[in-house]
């Protein structure tokens, strides 16, 4: 296992993190409100449909099974959007909808860049991650000190998701870590965001 892995590795278990306490939040959320549950729930389901497309990934590379995970990848973090959106947890700003199509948009221009079936898994958790980062600025009576570094780690992915082209896996050099630097910023700010608001909730 070399550098990259292992950075990547700990921002996995870090995103892990961020995602179980986010599914605390809804769940503590649930007590109170309807819309909470609906959340929840749409987020387990949009989770489902980005994992069959990381399953179908892995077992196939045809171009069958590649049409199939464009529709899961995409379908998936919709899907979040629309319960998120609904249960009154997210709303279809300016910003949001320019970051998220900003986020699309890199895999179009890096398609080329990297195996096809391993840029749509990238993608898809990227724009998952993203829409889950964002249902906590939406909620109610928090202060802009506990919502700005969940906005700033929102522009980071950002700028990862179209500088992770030049990251170069094998040995990574001082560009490579300051670009794995962005995901990992993004994720540790949106974690600080998060246990601040459970403080808050309690």
């Amino acid at each position: 296992m070399n550098e990259y892995h292992i950075i990547m590795s700990i921002g996995g278990v870090l995103t892990l993190l961020g995602i179980v306490f986010t599914s605390i939040l809804f769940m503590k959320l649930e007590k109170y409100e309807v819309q909470g549950k609906m959340a929840l729930l749409g987020a387990v389901i949009g989770g489902i449909l980005i994992s069959m497309g990381f399953i179908g990934g892995m077992m196939s590379s045809s171009k069958e099974v590649e049409n199939i995970l464009i529709v899961l990848l995409l379908t998936g973090p919709g899907f979040m959007m629309y319960s998120f959106s609904i249960g009154g947890f997210l709303a279809l700003t300016k910003r949001f909808v320019f970051q998220f199509l900003a986020i699309l948009a890199s895999f179009v221009v890096l398609y080329n860049h990297f195996d096809h079936i391993m840029g749509l898994l990238y993608v898809g958790t990227l724009l998952a991650l993203f829409v889950i980062m964002n249902t906590i600025l939406f909620l109610p009576g928090l202060s802009s000190s506990t919502k700005t570094p969940t906005l700033i780690s929102s522009w980071l992915l950002v700028g990862y998701s179209w500088l992770r082209g030049f990251i170069h896996k094998e040995t990574l050099d001082i560009l490579s870590i300051l670009i794995l630097s962005l995901y990992l910023g993004a994720v540790v700010l949106w974690l600080y965001s998060l246990v601040d608001i459970y403080r808050h909730l309690r």
